[in-house]
């Protein structure tokens, strides 16, 4: 696997950054109405913040967030748990 490259790492940073406060409220409204909402939804919301070059292949329940791509053979999973928010490599 070809490491994650300095500059792609500050793109994603960046990215949490712009995303904080909207993935916030979509992480609580998650939890409060889970039940009765399409987590596709979401993705839709989601998908105006990201910046050129960003694509989000799916949702993700558990943990909430999602998985996306950069545009190379990287994927990565960007999450929201009750303490943190944040983004993992996943291949």
């Amino acid at each position: 696997m070809i490491p994650t490259t300095e500059e792609n790492k500050q793109r994603i940073n960046d990215l949490v950054t712009n995303l904080e406060e909207v993935f916030s409220n979509l992480y609580s409204r998650w939890l409060d109405e889970h039940q009765c909402e399409n987590i596709e939804e979401y993705q839709k919301v989601l998908t105006h913040h990201l910046p050129e070059g960003f694509k989000i292949d799916k949702m993700s329940k558990r943990p909430f967030g999602f998985y996306f791509n950069i545009g190379t053979e990287a994927s990565y999973l960007f999450y929201s748990k009750s303490n943190c928010i944040g983004w993992k490599r996943i291949s």
